[in-house]
């Protein structure tokens, strides 16, 4: 029999990335395997960004210039869950260490921290140890249950009962500290009006309030797991997990409760307001979870591919859709084209490029994950494994940034190319 529409659109995809790529960035010659390249620069960029916090233990920075010296925790689970193949065997005593260099520095009502710096110093929000943005970030919670079940994902099947005697030491941690974040009454993540704490890591600028879109899917996958792991390991409350899960698939379901803008055709990033804009990197994560009903990730989908001259630059992904900015942040918002304040960013292209292989704009996910290892071999001013790129004012963060390549790689592996 001929094979589904599904696998021959999948095969079409993986035909035109390596094409793409291979002559766009490794010359006519072309290359033996574009994922292996990719392989090699992630496994390069982790092990740059190894460094020893306290005890000797080997944790993660966000880079391998040291521009943010500290193990973070969403950017540490990231890597943990999209290039936990490039993690060997024989390392998983070291990366359990560096999953409870993150656990102890929980707080007592349950907060995790935001990042555990080299000397053990657990810090709960983003900025400076002397001049935090707010109490915590709203994401610490959701990102620690993630890292720890994306360490179940990647050493479950090398040491079962290590796994299981790991996971159940620390599940209570992680429901610990999501029961720490407040929720509306129809189970979407909360964030106080009137003193709003930092949100998604990468918009910890930004003073989000109301129901907020990211930190509950993060909330929902982060339940979601934790379900799976507790049903298979014997410990967890399945059924809690279950239902915080279910609230919010109905909430964002719904029409009188969610926050999807039928007008834009985006969910927005908060209900409540001057931020209550238009979240590019949200909804598509939406689209990716399954949460998105199907024609609101057509619409998402719609808008990806018919905005991509001004929502892309070289593969990589703003936050709003141009020319919006945001309109209030904790100590002034980043200028408008730079940061999290449009400039453009490879953490999203994983569940960006799942999301449009989903739902029939593979060619277009093979494209952006081209246009952006190309962006890494760049010799120009904004050229290189960038934290987030402008190249039209030269605007450029951090460079060999961890998320930027673990990200691309998790994109290319989702095209369905053999190493």
């Amino acid at each position: 029999r001929p094979p589904p529409p599904q696998a021959i659109r999948a095969m079409c995809c993986a035909v035109v990335f390596v094409l793409v790529l291979s002559c766009s960035v490794f010359g006519s010659g072309g290359a033996s395997s574009p994922l292996m390249w990719l392989d090699a620069q992630a496994q390069r960029v982790v092990a740059e960004c190894a460094i020893k916090g306290k005890g000797n233990t080997t944790i993660y920075q966000p880079d391998g210039a040291g521009v943010y010296g500290a193990q973070w925790t969403r950017d540490f689970a990231y890597a943990v869950r999209e290039v936990g193949h490039l993690f060997s065997d024989s390392q998983r005593l070291e990366l359990a260490a560096a999953v409870n260099y993150t656990f102890q520095g929980q707080r007592q009502d349950g907060c995790m921290p935001d990042r555990v710096q080299t000397d053990g110093l657990a810090v709960y929000s983003p900025g400076g140890t002397a001049s935090p943005f707010s109490d915590h970030a709203i994401d610490n919670g959701p990102f620690a249950a993630l890292l720890l079940t994306g360490f179940l994902d990647r050493y479950h099947d090398v040491d079962l009962a290590f796994a299981t005697e790991f996971y159940c030491a620390l599940q209570p941690r992680a429901r610990h500290a999501l029961s720490f974040l407040e929720k509306s009454q129809y189970g979407l993540v909360w964030n106080d009006i009137a003193s709003p704490n930092c949100t998604y890591g990468f918009t910890d600028t930004v003073a989000k309030q109301g129901q907020l879109l990211f930190s509950s899917l993060l909330y929902y996958q982060a339940v979601t797991e934790l379900a799976r792991w507790s049903g298979l390991l014997g410990c967890g409350n399945v059924t809690e997990y279950e239902a915080e899960a279910a609230a919010i698939v109905r909430s964002l379901r719904d029409p009188t409760t969610s926050m999807w803008s039928g007008t834009t055709g985006w969910f927005l990033a908060c209900d409540q307001g001057p931020n209550a804009l238009p979240d590019v990197w949200g909804s598509a994560l939406a689209v990716d979870l399954g949460l998105a009903t199907p024609p609101q990730a057509d619409a998402i989908v719609a808008n990806l591919v018919s905005q991509a001259d001004t929502l892309f630059q070289r593969g990589q992904l703003r936050h709003l859709p141009s020319p919006l900015t945001w309109k209030k942040c904790f100590f002034g918002c980043p200028a408008p084209g730079t940061y999290q304040n449009g400039a453009f960013w490879a953490t999203p292209l994983s569940w960006v490029v799942r999301a449009l292989l989903g739902h029939g704009a593979g060619a277009f996910a093979a494209e952006l994950v081209s246009a952006t290892v190309a962006s890494f071999n760049a010799t120009d001013a904004v050229g290189g494994i960038m934290e987030a790129i402008n190249a039209q004012n030269g605007w450029k963060g951090a460079g060999d940034y961890l998320d930027s390549i673990t990200s691309t790689v998790a994109a290319a592996r989702a095209l369905d190319l053999t190493v």
